[in-house]
């Protein structure tokens, strides 16, 4: 079998870095990914497609529009098309605040969803739940929709990276350190974390570390940027980010209260697992089914700050307890969400097209 990847993805991307390695396990692979422009890359991207001897093409996130010219190409040469939609583009842009429900834009935006998974002959996305979710919302056949979890970049989140990292780290902090990092919508609740932050403040030893950039961070910045005990960074490199999750004592997975919570297992949430470090997240359903509270993570009320300024303080005081997640999280990462894992549910789906002979 040979697979064709194709889009104007970045193939560092965690979720795309697992899907092209998990399918180098059985297949051989053509990447052809372009940054440039829509028209420019449709273009250059439809006829370099059109040269190449493939079995199945599959469009790589962020592919909403990369998926119409792909549809074109596997019409002419009679090749399925798979699409990784991962996430609808509607609902994004409505939990980022950017778009409002019932809008124009918001109709568009839902027009170009229905229309890309359409176009493929098999449509993924991470969880049960949000595979549920996007069958009932664009009224798609339940045969076609499918999903596979997200994965992390293996190349900087692993705890084989973490443990020759710190055999070779030479900074050594002081205290409890507790990380969060991410672009901070309201979904991730990051001003439920610097609440959190803020009621811990005359605890001492412990400090919080925020990586990232949005309106949302800049304004909690702002907030909160006289408190000693909170040190806000800007966006980084995933070399010095995977150093950063190394070094923490735990990681902040999302707290906010909106509905997409209960859909989706966040990158920001499997990375800290993949290292092999002590998480706290928000309960949902979709973590729940995973996750087991005190086994795997620390599992606390959504929006609430309160709670988690208690979860962080347990944390703190049991080093047993630290020790117990980390080998846990990382035993359940490598069966679930892996790129070996990866590879054989993506394997699974792709003979399920009934295109192919079983590759043996």
């Amino acid at each position: 079998m040979k697979v064709c990847f194709y889009g104007s993805f970045n193939p560092a991307y965690d979720r795309n870095w697992g899907i092209i390695q998990g399918v180098k396990s059985f297949a051989k692979v053509e990447v052809l990914n372009s940054r440039k422009p829509f028209l420019q890359r449709s273009i250059l991207l439809f006829f370099q497609a059109l040269k190449e001897d493939f079995d199945v093409l599959f469009v790589l996130y962020p592919g909403h529009l990369d998926v119409f010219t792909a549809r074109a190409v596997c019409w002419l040469k009679r090749k399925p098309l798979v699409f990784d939609k991962f996430v609808s583009q509607m609902d994004s842009e409505i939990e980022y605040g950017n778009i409002e429900p019932g809008s124009m834009i918001a109709r568009w935006h839902f027009f170009i969803d229905w229309l890309g998974a359409k176009c493929a002959d098999k449509v993924f996305l991470d969880t049960p739940q949000h595979a549920e979710f996007f069958s009932k919302t664009f009224k798609m056949e339940k045969s076609k929709v499918s999903w596979f979890f997200v994965g992390a970049n293996e190349d900087f989140f692993s705890l084989e990276k973490k443990r020759a990292f710190l055999k070779k780290a030479k900074r050594k902090r002081k205290g409890f350190t507790v990380l969060y990092y991410g672009i901070s919508t309201p979904f991730h609740g990051f001003e439920t974390i610097c609440q959190a932050a803020e009621l811990l403040s005359e605890h001492k030893g412990i400090m919080f570390e925020f990586v990232g950039d949005s309106k949302y961070y800049r304004l909690q910045r702002e907030k909160y940027s006289g408190f000693k005990s909170m040190s806000f960074l800007p966006t980084c490199s995933l070399k010095e980010l995977s150093e950063r999750v190394f070094l923490a004592d735990a990681c902040l997975g999302v707290f906010g209260s909106t509905p997409k919570l209960e859909r989706v297992i966040p990158l920001k949430v499997v990375e800290p697992l993949a290292c092999g470090k002590a998480l706290i997240t928000s309960d949902s359903k979709a973590v729940r089914k995973l996750l087991s509270n005190s086994k795997h993570v620390l599992l606390v009320e959504k929006n609430s700050p309160q709670a988690l300024a208690k979860a962080i303080l347990k944390l703190k005081n049991a080093p047993s307890l630290i020790k117990r997640l980390e080998k846990n999280s990382a035993i359940l990462y490598e069966r679930v969400f892996s790129a070996k894992a990866v590879s054989k549910a993506i394997f699974k789906e792709l003979n399920s097209l009934n295109y192919f002979r079983k590759v043996r």
